[in-house]
């Protein structure tokens, strides 16, 4: 008997706690609220950039992004954030910096800030304003007095289109403007690569060689796919590039130019000797880099040799201004 009355006991007061549960109002909890939107700046607080390039570093900045919880006011958050391509759900980064890659060209970038509250789901801000599409970074070599240009548009894309307009300050008793004076065309291979010589168009075959102050060097792209911005090349130490020739020195016998070091070792100079192959060069005595033609080991150059003037200093690496790789944004 004392058995059964210790299970209705035990049934009475299950009973009892759960009607106790059931007659309890439940109370809803407020949902966590955000303001502000998030923007995606050059650096920092820095500038909205125009164009977007691939390596050019963005920040997702939550400036003015506040997070609320209505039932714990001042409540910590800790912040996280993702990028996305336009439109798209899938995260592509979780930093607040990202730097574009190959794969994100032709996409718009977005950025949202994430604020979580411990025990509490997290809550996510709307959008960022989405980025102008990303684009590739050009590279172009420049030989210093010599037509052709070669270059590459930083994707794997055949058939993009390269137009190239030389642009020159023109004097005849007096400055007259600048004026057009070689041109040329070409279209990018299976590896995104082009390269041309510019034809004259004003004077003599001469005129169309890159090289002399101020001349300007205007580079347009064109095509279906997603195409770097137009360029403009200036040579000219006080507003823009300037070639290492400039402070190149060659021997009497036209054999040996020397260019002044740019930091040794000299493994990223090369000198390129009558528009041929750039020739590796070496530390020579006085601390500068050297290199001494083949082509005149048989009997020395005269004075008057046009090999002299057409020796001219390159750099290949995309960090000096021989090869220019310059963004929009520098």
């Amino acid at each position: 008997m004392n058995t059964y009355r210790t299970i209705f006991r035990s049934v009475c007061a299950a009973l009892t706690a759960v009607l106790l549960v059931a007659l309890v109002p439940s109370v809803a909890l407020a949902a966590i609220t955000t303001s502000g939107t998030p923007t995606i700046t050059v650096g920092y607080g820095g500038a909205t950039p125009a164009t977007v390039q691939v390596g050019q570093t963005l920040m997702c900045n939550n400036l003015g992004v506040t997070f609320n919880d209505p039932d714990h006011p001042g409540a910590y958050f800790q912040i996280g954030f993702n990028w996305y391509h336009q439109g798209s759900t899938t995260s592509i980064s979780t930093m607040q910096s990202y730097a574009p890659a190959a794969s994100d060209i032709g996409f718009g970038l977005e950025c949202t800030v994430t604020g979580t509250e411990p025990g509490v789901s997290p809550a996510q801000s709307a959008p960022s304003t989405p980025t102008p599409i990303v684009t590739p970074v050009p590279a172009v070599t420049l030989t210093q007095y010599s037509p052709k240009v070669s270059g590459n548009v930083g994707e794997a894309t055949q058939g993009i289109g390269v137009t190239l307009t030389l642009m020159r300050w023109w004097y005849a008793n007096g400055p007259i403007g600048e004026t057009i004076v070689g041109s040329g065309q070409a279209s990018t291979d299976l590896n995104g690569g082009w390269t041309t010589s510019l034809t004259s168009s004003m004077g003599g075959a001469g005129n169309a060689v890159i090289g002399l102050g101020f001349d300007q060097l205007l580079i347009h792209y064109s095509g279906a796919a997603a195409l770097p911005p137009d360029v403009t090349y200036t040579l000219s130490g006080q507003y823009g590039g300037q070639f290492l020739g400039a402070s190149s020195t060659i021997s009497a016998d036209g054999r040996t130019v020397a260019i002044a070091s740019q930091g040794l070792p000299c493994t990223g100079d090369s000198i390129v000797v009558n528009d041929g192959t750039p020739q590796g060069a070496t530390v020579g005595a006085n601390n500068d880099c050297v290199y001494t033609s083949r082509r005149c080991r048989m009997s020395a150059c005269s004075a008057s040799d046009p090999r002299r003037e057409e020796v001219s200093p390159h750099r290949p690496a995309p960090s000096t201004l021989l090869v220019a790789r310059r963004s929009a944004a520098t």
